[in-house]
Formats: C-alpha cells, sequence, structure tokens
C-alpha cells in the first residue's frame, strides 16, 4: 500500500508503526486526493453495482456535458471551496479503453447489511465480512473486476 501524507497533517513516525506495511511519502505540494474516476466498459451494470448495491446516490440518469462528452454519473460529498471535498466520477468507457486494476476503498456504516444484499445483486464476493486491521472488511469485485475494499471502522 502507498500513501502520501502532508507535512504537518500526521506525523509520519507515528504513522508508520500503526501502519508498518504501508509506504509513507511525504509531499510538500499534495495535501489531499480530492476525486476517484473509474471507467465501466458497462455503465449500467457498474451504476448497479455502485447505486443499488453500495448506496451511492447516483442520478436516475447518466449525463454529458461540454469538456466530458463521455457519458457518466458524479457524486460528490464535501464543499469544493473549502478543500474538504471528494468526487466519485463513474463513466462509459470507450471500446478498447482499460477499465480494469484499481482497488476503491469505501466506508460504511454497517459492511454486514451490504454484504446481505451482495446474492440479491449477484455481486462477485472476494472476502466476506471479517475483523481485520482496518475494522470490519468484506472484498467485492465491481462489474469490471476492480476490487472494492467496504469497511466499518
Amino acid at each position: 500500500m502507498l500513501i502520501i501524507l502532508s507535512p504537518g497533517l500526521v506525523s509520519l513516525g507515528a504513522f508508520a508503526k500503526v501502519f508498518p506495511r504501508w509506504t509513507v511519502l511525504a509531499s510538500r505540494f499534495v495535501t489531499r486526493f480530492n476525486g476517484l474516476q473509474v471507467w465501466a466498459a458497462d455503465l449500467v451494470a457498474s451504476a448497479k453495482f455502485y447505486g443499488q448495491f453500495l448506496g451511492l446516490e447516483l442520478d436516475d440518469e447518466p449525463h454529458q456535458h461540454a469538456g466530458n462528452e463521455a457519458l457518466h454519473y458524479d457524486v460528490a460529498w464535501g464543499d469544493f471551496t473549502s478543500g474538504d471535498y471528494m468526487l466519485f466520477h463513474l463513466a462509459q468507457a470507450k471500446p478498447g479503453q482499460h477499465t480494469t486494476g484499481a482497488q476503491i476503498g469505501i466506508t460504511v456504516e454497517d459492511v454486514d447489511a451490504v454484504h446481505q444484499m451482495a446474492a440479491q445483486f449477484g455481486v462477485t464476493v472476494l472476502e466476506r465480512p471479517h475483523d481485520g486491521e482496518w475494522g470490519r472488511n468484506a472484498l467485492y469485485e465491481d462489474p469490471d473486476g476492480n476490487i472494492v475494499s467496504v469497511t466499518t471502522a
């Protein structure tokens, strides 16, 4: 695993003691990640996975606009002007475009409740909910084969 910390945000030494398997890099420039874009070969199937199974509040229909012609959904949390902001962008990939290989981590209120819906939505379960280093965790595969780690802290 790799994490980038901004100086002053967290003590690098303290972080390394708690998470010894992680590679910690300090950055003078990066203060936080503020977006994640996932390209989907089948946008309808991915919207079902991220929207209905995981519960992200996607619009009823995908949209497109000047500067972003790919059909897509956007979900945002926080306030962009304060810097406390995160954007999840789920977009239709072009034919032949690479859509796999990501590992995405999310936190939910109750991983066991999410897991109970996996069979109903035909979700591939890689690891059933279990207690681990980060809290209670389960692993799933999205329709494109990306690994999605779902955790209750």
